[in-house]
């Protein structure tokens, strides 16, 4: 033998939707019947319940705002793997990331407004060259 040949081909994998199931310790005191139960802190999440991971709400902007899918499609195709989120229930996750984005957003506009505006003159009025609005 003198070697390989190699054939690549391409496939597609459908994305899964996977289920994590975490474990809430419930606590008793044996000694002191009158403490009742005591349920440790739940982890903080995105709505209500945490119900849905960042990888959920990541998953319907990508779509709505690089992809232009509207959320009736985005809910279609979750529901062609499994799961059908009521349409609500995607517009509920999608305004809580936003809300979870707004800081960010408004510090890469105190950046953006700091730096330099590039193409705010007209050189020799060269059409080409447009003034910037800065009011945002």
């Amino acid at each position: 033998m003198i070697g390989y040949d190699w054939l690549e081909t391409l496939e597609v994998v459908p994305p899964k939707l996977i289920v994590r199931r975490a474990g809430i310790p419930k606590l008793a005191c044996p000694k002191a019947p009158e403490c009742g139960v005591v349920e440790a802190p739940r982890p903080v999440g995105l709505v209500e319940g945490n119900r849905y991971d960042t990888s959920v709400a990541a998953e319907i902007m990508v779509a709505k705002y690089a992809y232009h899918i509207p959320v009736y499609r985005k809910q279609d195709l979750f529901a062609s793997h499994g799961w059908t989120p009521a349409r609500s229930t995607l517009l509920n996750v999608l305004e809580a990331a936003a809300h979870l984005n707004r800081p960010l957003m408004a510090h890469l506009r105190e950046v953006v407004r700091a730096g330099p505006i590039k193409g705010h003159r007209r050189h020799d009025g060269d059409p080409r060259y447009k003034r910037l609005s800065t009011a945002w």
